[in-house]
């Protein structure tokens, strides 16, 4: 049996122009300073909410609808 449904935000943390910025940079730095952002903002957003995964320069993240306020 499922679980019963639960109020959830989801957010897309997306790092804009990243595509841009990967044409005029070297593609080994690249990596690392993708990573360093993503780090950051990640780190930003908890623990109010948590990871789901990564893709390319976006952060998928949830947290429960009811812990949430403006605020945030």
């Amino acid at each position: 049996m499922l679980p019963a449904a639960q109020p959830m935000c989801f957010l897309i943390a997306d790092i804009s122009g990243y595509t841009r910025y990967l044409a005029g940079v070297e593609l080994e730095h690249s990596i690392d300073v993708l990573t360093d952002l993503l780090d950051v903002i990640v780190s930003a957003l908890q623990p109010n909410f948590r990871l789901s995964r990564v893709e390319g320069d976006a952060a998928f993240m949830f947290a429960p609808g009811e812990t949430l306020d403006g605020s945030m």
